[in-house]
């Protein structure tokens, strides 16, 4: 095991967690594999960058609303209903007439392995399948299996994932992820810069209404937006790149944090949440109910996996102090 990078289980309230840590930049990553692989804490200095919950009991209530949250499929999923190649889904109302945010996210995944070398850090890798969960096997019969990989090098989180199809039909494969980036001062300090995007229009229920296009919130995040003068607490936006960087100015705590999402991320929801002094950006893979929208796969990212074909994807949060 490297001296300078630690990965060991920890008992926290009774849950498993895998601690990784870099004592060089004195950084510390906890993941629970019990609800959802969320990342429940990332730190550097002692100061948090990740919004951690304030007990496991809370998470287990509020699974999306700390941490850095898996989602599959992101979003709302309008009556819990969709239909893709084909096969009709029927997914369990989870929130009043809608299903939000899939529920990987809050259930339980196989550790496979985890370790530290001088090469790779600290790392952990885990699995959740779907065919392993009979519960939710029976609304979503696709086997299915995603297998995530954080690890922390120099101070900075890595996620390394695939989705395997090893069913005999094609997958609806939706992913994202909720990360909550929390601050110490008011929000009217902390500036975000985002690459090209264009945004898509809400109906009055909040669901995309119409293609995307520029706006003036999407001009001036390129120019870079205090996130103070966000007019809205929540944004859908369409990447114009294949890879995207978003750029935290946390003025404040004389930080910026980078935000890097590959091609599979099409889509980023700003969404500012009302119990914290926190934003979060949320990569997607599709805008959320994407297979419910008149368009097709190539505009809202709604695609599918073919049997025995796996996708790779990664994203990363570098701190860069100042």
């Amino acid at each position: 095991m490297s001296k300078r990078y630690s990965a060991s289980i920890i008992e926290l309230e009774g849950e498993s967690v895998l601690r990784l840590r870099d004592e060089q930049t004195d950084c510390t990553v906890d993941i629970a594999p019990g609800i959802g692989m969320n990342v429940i804490r990332y730190a550097r200095g002692g100061r948090d960058i990740i919004l951690p919950p304030l007990s496991l009991a809370q998470l287990r209530r509020w699974p999306t609303r700390f941490g850095i949250p898996v989602l599959s499929p992101p979003g709302r999923v309008s009556g819990g209903r969709f239909q893709y190649a084909g096969r009709s889904y029927q997914l369990p109302l989870t929130h009043g007439p809608h299903h939000v945010h899939g529920e990987i996210g809050r259930l339980p995944w196989e550790l496979k392995r985890h370790g530290a070398s001088a090469a790779e850090g600290a790392f952990a890798e885990a699995v959740y399948a779907y065919d392993r969960d009979p519960q939710r096997y029976a609304y979503f019969p696709h086997k299915l299996e995603c297998r995530l990989t954080y690890s922390v090098r120099d101070g900075d989180l890595y996620l390394q994932g695939s989705a395997f199809n090893g069913g005999e039909c094609t997958v609806p494969l939706a992913l994202g992820f909720h990360p909550y980036f929390v601050f110490s001062g008011g929000l009217k300090d902390v500036v975000l810069y985002a690459p090209p995007c264009a945004e898509w229009p809400r109906d009055g229920e909040g669901q995309a209404a119409g293609l995307p296009v520029p706006t003036g919130l999407t001009q001036r995040l390129e120019e870079g937006l205090p996130l103070g003068e966000m007019n809205s607490d929540l944004a859908f936006l369409r990447l114009e790149s294949k890879e995207s960087v978003w750029v935290i100015e946390d003025r404040p705590a004389a930080r910026r944090l980078l935000l890097r999402t590959d091609p599979l991320f099409s889509n980023m929801v700003l969404f500012k949440p009302s119990w914290a002094n926190a934003i979060s950006l949320e990569p997607h893979s599709c805008v959320p109910d994407a297979c419910n929208l008149p368009w097709d796969g190539e505009e809202t990212g709604a695609r599918g996996l073919d049997s025995g074909s796996a996708r790779l994807f990664s994203w990363s949060i570098q701190v860069n102090e100042r």
